[in-house]
């Protein structure tokens, strides 16, 4: 019976589960992508005053500078939520068992 037992949980351990079309992932899945996130929102930012930099014309220096502001906005959007996943972790809904798919 024991055999019988540990062949279950090492089928469950490595059968995928997909709620809704996705697979969970866990808070370092979350911190690897809002980093990610993160370095491009800020080379965005970078291109942005760039180009306010190289370029006479008032109006698309004043497009550059709203775009760098928003793209700040967001870096400090997206560093919080990683910060917070970092320093708390993360809590999650509970799911009916109906919406809970193996593959």
């Amino acid at each position: 019976m024991a055999a019988a037992n540990n062949t279950s949980n090492s089928l469950n351990a490595s059968a995928r589960t997909i709620i809704n079309g996705f697979e969970p992932i866990t808070a370092i899945d979350i911190e690897c992508m809002a980093h990610i996130a993160y370095e491009q929102v800020n080379a965005m930012g970078a291109i942005f005053r760039t180009i306010s930099r190289l370029t006479q014309d008032a109006e698309v220096i004043a497009l550059c500078k709203h775009g760098a502001l928003q793209a700040d906005l967001q870096g400090n959007d997206i560093d919080c939520i990683r910060e917070q996943v970092v320093k708390a972790g993360m809590v999650g809904c509970l799911r009916e068992e109906s919406e809970v798919h193996h593959a």
